[in-house]
């Protein structure tokens, strides 16, 4: 009855299906309605009967439910029961032997380990020798993540409600117990015992003694006589402001509504908190603008006044090259214009040599055409005269 009233995280409606099963199984799908009359089939004699159904959800599984209705078939026996998150490295649940009954069979899960989304059924052995082995109904049953929220809620609340009547009742017992006797008649002997016992504390500042009038004056509260229950009086002071706090049950959405406002608020102080630092920020950049300003300014004269210097030198460098230079083409003129009157002195020696030169090789020409001439006269007479001679 209790399985017909929770939610079955392994139904076809909530949209569970089935990953993988081992080939020789039909109707897989069957085992996510709850209909008697239709069942996931596998062979009795296939080596590894296997099934691995993907959640609605990703929950705690506490109980899981399997049942086999069907006559003529075997029942399962050993069964396997491993979860994972992502279809991958699967880690064992727990191991049970069924009964062999044709009903509901439901196997409670003492550690769900971890929040699961993939589960994992393997049949391991069966019960008779039937050539079938069949599995009618599959039920799994959990807390999401939000119902096991929802219970730590309240578990911590019924638990801060316990410790709180605990303390108001151990404070009201304490209250009858405690038992403070002074006795004013006997003061001076109460005084004079006190003066004897505490002598190695008179420079206590939490005790002020007055030699002349014989009395201590207690700076520190008065200590009891008797307390009783003493380890239910340890409460620290943290625990009883938190349980000071705890108000009626709330809903987890209300829950969530004042965390939600408190994030708010935190975030109007985070934004105070900014607006604070971005103006001391303003503040500093505007004080390190001025001072760098300053500094900019300086260095701009500095750097103002070494280039007039520079440029001064710069002046006085290039009067100097320009007089330097001026005195130099001078010279360079002079000697150039001395030059060319010692080359022009030359070109005239050399002219009047041509000249007269010229006036010897026409004296020389003149003087051997003379003689040429004389030597043809003188040849032509003695060709003649040699001629007559010969006739």
């Amino acid at each position: 009855k209790s399985s017909k009233k929770r939610f079955n995280y392994a139904s076809i409606d909530c949209a569970a299906t089935i990953i993988q099963a081992n080939p020789e199984s039909k109707n897989s799908f069957s085992i996510l309605s709850e209909k008697k009359n239709s069942y996931l089939l596998n062979k009795c004699s296939s080596k590894n009967n296997f099934i691995i159904i993907e959640l609605c959800e990703d929950i705690l599984i506490d109980l899981i439910v399997l049942a086999n209705f069907e006559f003529y078939s075997s029942i399962f026996k050993k069964i396997k029961f491993s979860i994972s998150i992502n279809n991958q490295n699967y880690q064992l649940l727990n191991q049970f032997t069924a009964k062999n009954i044709r009903d509901y069979q439901f196997f409670k899960i003492k550690n769900p380990l971890f929040f699961a989304k993939y589960l994992k059924i393997e049949i391991l052995s069966h019960y008779g020798n039937e050539f079938y082995c069949p599995i009618s109904i599959l039920k799994v049953h959990g807390r999401t993540m939000m119902d096991e929220y929802r219970l730590e809620e309240e578990h911590s609340l019924s638990q801060l409600s316990i410790n709180n009547q605990l303390m108001n009742n151990d404070l009201n017992h304490n209250e009858n117990d405690i038992e403070i006797e002074i006795d004013n008649n006997n003061n001076n002997n109460y005084d004079n015992n006190i003066k004897n016992k505490n002598k190695n504390i008179q420079n206590d500042p939490d005790f002020d003694y007055d030699d002349d009038n014989n009395n201590i004056n207690f700076n520190i509260p008065l200590s009891t006589k008797h307390i009783s229950n003493p380890d239910s009086t340890s409460l620290s002071i943290e625990q009883v402001e938190q349980v000071e706090q705890v108000s009626t049950q709330e809903s987890i959405y209300k829950n969530i509504m004042k965390r939600l406002i408190l994030l708010e608020s935190n975030a109007t102080l985070s934004l105070l908190y900014i607006e604070e630092q971005s103006k001391l920020l303003s503040n500093a950049f505007n004080k390190l603008e001025k001072k760098q300003t300053i500094k900019f300014n300086k260095l701009i004269s500095k750097f103002n006044s070494t280039i007039l210097n520079q440029i001064n030198n710069l002046k006085s460098l290039y009067t100097a090259f320009e007089n330097d230079s001026k005195h130099l083409f001078k010279n360079q003129a002079d000697n150039h214009h001395k030059l060319l009157l010692k080359t022009n002195q030359q070109i005239d020696f050399l002219n009047n040599q041509l000249k007269f030169q010229n006036k010897i090789i026409i004296l020389i020409s003149i003087v051997l055409t003379c003689l040429l001439i004389y030597i043809i006269l003188t040849n032509d007479t003695y060709i003649e005269t040699e001629y007559v001679e010969d006739d």
